[in-house]
């Protein structure tokens, strides 16, 4: 009796844990996400156009597990380039496997490196009341494509 009692404390410790059970309370993180954009692109004036649409793709943690991991990620933006300089501004939703949702705001500006800061703003579920900063930078492809790459670093704190 006691082998079967010690196999099946064995068995159940080697089935995986859902990561919304062992989540930490707050963190540090560093990632990259790869983005394609859809929208429409307007010319304003001189040199001067504006974007409206969306930044959609994987965010992928540098430790390859752990925060926001491969988690789905939809940034509604505007893009304002004049003279070649970027001004953007938008939000994002992140969603986890779970469905879970993380959500934040983000800028920045720059010729053809895009520097800013984003803050998460709350989630649901597991992120429910999320908060703290990060800076990114996004860099466009070459060419002209609609795709790119931002890296995100900061933290994050839940209550």
């Amino acid at each position: 009796m006691n082998k079967l009692i010690i196999l099946s404390v064995a068995v159940f410790m080697l089935i995986p844990i859902s990561s919304g059970l062992s989540m930490e309370k707050e963190g540090k993180y560093s990632a990259k996400f790869g983005w394609s954009s859809k929208g429409q692109m307007y010319d304003v004036g001189p040199d001067h156009k504006v974007f409206a649409g969306e930044f959609s793709g994987t965010i992928f943690n540098d430790k390859g597990e752990g925060f926001l991991n491969m988690a789905s990620v939809v940034c509604p933006g505007y893009l304002d380039i004049n003279k070649g300089v970027n001004d953007a501004h938008g939000y994002c939703i992140i969603t986890d496997d779970d469905g879970d949702k993380a959500y934040l705001i983000w800028k920045c500006k720059g010729e053809k490196l895009c520097k800013g800061d984003e803050q998460w703003t709350g989630g649901t579920g597991k992120y429910s009341g999320i908060t703290g900063n990060n800076s990114f930078y996004a860099l466009p492809s070459i060419g002209g494509t609609p795709q790119g790459y931002s890296i995100w670093e900061g933290e994050w704190k839940l209550p």
